[in-house]
């Protein structure tokens, strides 16, 4: 029997075993199974990831290998294409800033801008904020991870208005 098969046995066994597993923990007794069948879980997880471990090492490899080849020739390409982007934008905003001050419109737009297929201008828009202390309340973001950090470092024991603490428990375990 090869490593594969066996791996599969023991999984199929696991995945059986735990289809009649109820899920109830109602004593001692109850939580030592669950804890010694999680264990147990783990360490068939940890068998299959070592197993197909030295084929995900070597597709990595291929696959870096591959994407610096991509990059070889993309990124000077990608590079180029940004500049052109620059100067085609700036070209339409030498355009359009002629038109506001005046300039016939209608026969600038025929001459300026020929028909290209396959090229068209996309309206986008973007802000930068100048007064953070303007800005209405309904734009301003909780930052849940400085929360999460202090809830951590004080164990639960802090006071921030607007944040109701909860204490949560998570099992960890290691394979056997």
């Amino acid at each position: 029997m090869n490593d594969l098969t066996i791996l599969n046995r023991d999984v199929e066994e696991v995945l059986s075993e735990l289809a009649s597993w109820e899920g109830d923990i109602r004593n001692a007794t109850d939580y030592e199974e669950t804890a010694i069948f999680l264990q147990r879980v783990k360490g068939l997880m940890k068998k299959v990831a070592e197993y197909y471990e030295p084929d995900r090492k070597r597709q990595y490899e291929i696959y870096q290998a591959v994407l610096l080849g991509i990059n070889e020739f993309t990124k000077p390409l990608s590079k180029a294409e940004a500049s052109m982007k620059t100067a085609l934008t700036r070209y339409h905003r030498t355009i359009s800033n002629k038109i506001a001050e005046g300039a016939d419109s209608t026969e600038l737009m025929k001459t300026a801008f020929p028909d290209v297929k396959g090229l068209s201008l996309v309206e986008t828009w973007g802000h930068k904020v100048e007064d953070e202390a303007a800005v209405p309340r309904e734009y301003l973001m909780v930052d849940e991870k400085a929360i999460a950090a202090e809830v951590k470092r004080m164990k639960g024991m802090t006071d921030i208005p607007g944040v109701t603490v909860e204490r949560n428990y998570t099992v960890r375990s290691r394979s056997i």
